[in-house]
Protein backbone atom coordinates (compact mmCIF):
# COMPACT_ATOMS: atom_id res chain seq x y z
CA UNK A 1 0.00 0.00 0.00
CA UNK A 2 3.15 2.36 -0.35
CA UNK A 3 1.11 3.57 -3.64
CA UNK A 4 -2.21 4.78 -2.27
CA UNK A 5 -1.04 7.33 0.44
CA UNK A 6 1.10 8.96 -2.55
CA UNK A 7 -1.57 8.98 -5.29
CA UNK A 8 -4.37 9.89 -2.67
CA UNK A 9 -2.32 12.75 -1.51
CA UNK A 10 -2.14 13.72 -5.17
CA UNK A 11 -5.72 13.39 -6.04
CA UNK A 12 -6.83 15.51 -2.86
CA UNK A 13 -4.23 18.80 -3.92
CA UNK A 14 -5.74 18.10 -7.45
CA UNK A 15 -9.28 18.86 -5.65
CA UNK A 16 -8.03 21.91 -3.87
CA UNK A 17 -5.95 23.35 -6.47
CA UNK A 18 -8.17 26.53 -7.12
CA UNK A 19 -8.95 26.81 -11.04
CA UNK A 20 -8.87 23.79 -13.23
CA UNK A 21 -6.01 21.35 -11.02
CA UNK A 22 -9.11 18.27 -11.11
CA UNK A 23 -8.73 18.41 -15.21
CA UNK A 24 -5.70 16.86 -14.28
CA UNK A 25 -6.02 13.96 -12.82
CA UNK A 26 -8.95 13.58 -14.83
CA UNK A 27 -6.60 13.63 -17.66
CA UNK A 28 -5.08 10.51 -16.17
CA UNK A 29 -8.22 8.69 -16.87
CA UNK A 30 -8.68 9.41 -20.81
CA UNK A 31 -4.68 9.13 -21.96
CA UNK A 32 -4.85 5.49 -22.16
CA UNK A 33 -7.25 5.56 -24.08
CA UNK A 34 -6.47 8.25 -26.44
CA UNK A 35 -3.19 5.87 -26.53
CA UNK A 36 -4.69 2.97 -27.28
CA UNK A 37 -7.25 3.85 -29.89
CA UNK A 38 -4.11 6.13 -31.86
CA UNK A 39 -1.88 3.12 -32.06
CA UNK A 40 -4.65 0.75 -33.25
CA UNK A 41 -3.53 -2.32 -30.76
CA UNK A 42 -6.87 -3.80 -30.22
CA UNK A 43 -10.15 -3.98 -28.37
CA UNK A 44 -8.62 -5.86 -25.91
CA UNK A 45 -6.51 -3.43 -24.89
CA UNK A 46 -8.96 -0.56 -25.30
CA UNK A 47 -11.21 -2.18 -23.17
CA UNK A 48 -8.39 -2.75 -20.42
CA UNK A 49 -7.84 1.52 -20.97
CA UNK A 50 -11.86 1.71 -20.66
CA UNK A 51 -12.18 0.17 -17.20
CA UNK A 52 -9.03 1.96 -16.03
CA UNK A 53 -10.80 4.83 -17.18
CA UNK A 54 -13.97 3.97 -15.35
CA UNK A 55 -11.95 2.69 -11.93
CA UNK A 56 -10.10 6.10 -11.97
CA UNK A 57 -13.11 8.72 -12.12
CA UNK A 58 -15.06 6.74 -9.38
CA UNK A 59 -11.51 6.72 -6.97
CA UNK A 60 -11.54 10.77 -8.21
CA UNK A 61 -15.42 11.08 -8.01
CA UNK A 62 -15.24 9.16 -3.61
CA UNK A 63 -12.28 11.34 -3.00
CA UNK A 64 -14.14 14.75 -4.21
CA UNK A 65 -17.02 13.42 -1.88
CA UNK A 66 -15.02 12.87 0.78
CA UNK A 67 -13.42 16.43 1.12
CA UNK A 68 -16.68 17.85 0.47
CA UNK A 69 -17.73 15.94 3.89
CA UNK A 70 -15.11 17.10 5.41
CA UNK A 71 -15.26 20.52 4.26
CA UNK A 72 -19.59 20.40 5.61
CA UNK A 73 -18.34 19.58 9.05
CA UNK A 74 -15.76 22.18 9.56
CA UNK A 75 -18.05 24.69 8.02
CA UNK A 76 -20.48 23.45 10.63
CA UNK A 77 -18.57 23.69 13.40
CA UNK A 78 -17.65 27.14 12.09
CA UNK A 79 -21.32 27.95 12.45
CA UNK A 80 -21.76 26.05 15.81
CA UNK A 81 -19.07 28.21 17.19
CA UNK A 82 -19.53 31.69 16.00
CA UNK A 83 -22.26 31.89 12.95
CA UNK A 84 -25.07 31.31 15.27
CA UNK A 85 -24.33 33.87 17.38
CA UNK A 86 -24.41 36.43 14.56
CA UNK A 87 -28.23 35.61 14.21
CA UNK A 88 -30.97 36.73 16.19
CA UNK A 89 -31.35 35.14 19.54
CA UNK A 90 -33.74 32.47 18.74
CA UNK A 91 -30.56 30.84 17.06
CA UNK A 92 -28.41 30.95 19.96
CA UNK A 93 -29.24 27.89 21.35
CA UNK A 94 -29.33 25.75 17.69
CA UNK A 95 -26.59 23.07 16.39
CA UNK A 96 -25.85 22.45 13.19
CA UNK A 97 -27.05 18.59 11.50
CA UNK A 98 -24.05 17.35 12.37
CA UNK A 99 -23.81 18.49 15.92
CA UNK A 100 -27.07 17.00 16.25
CA UNK A 101 -26.00 13.75 14.46
CA UNK A 102 -23.65 13.19 16.97
CA UNK A 103 -25.82 13.82 19.63
CA UNK A 104 -28.00 11.52 19.20
CA UNK A 105 -25.48 8.89 18.78
CA UNK A 106 -24.48 9.62 22.26
CA UNK A 107 -28.01 8.88 23.11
Amino acid sequence: MKWYLPIRRWVDSRWNEPGNGWKAAFAIAMIPMVLVSASGLGSMSFTLSVVWAIIWMMFMAWRGLRMLRAGAIVHEQEYDRRGKFKLTHEYHRTGSATAARRAARRG
